[in-house]
């Protein structure tokens, strides 16, 4: 769940040295060639995990969307083996 994930990033947080890297909504968006919307729809899915650190800023760990684009990647490579 997004709690659950939550707790862990938060917890993760506390045990590394260095603050993890927050990317925002148009660094989202740059890397992953996705409209604001689709990334809503990725929040709302539960496949990524917003941070809400200001009323309008929503950011995302980098490390958390390295993840799903390298999972992207993998998914379009098994995609094209299948094929």
């Amino acid at each position: 769940s997004a709690t659950a994930r939550t707790r862990a990033m938060i917890i993760e947080i506390d045990n590394n040295i260095q603050p993890p890297r927050c990317l925002d909504m148009p660094e989202i968006e740059r890397r992953t060639s996705l409209k604001r919307s689709s990334i809503y729809a990725l929040f709302k899915s539960g496949v990524l995990t917003p941070i809400k650190l200001f009323p309008k800023k929503t950011v995302v760990l980098e490390r958390e969307l390295n993840e799903f684009i390298e999972a992207k990647f993998v998914e379009a490579r098994q995609n094209i083996e299948a094929n």
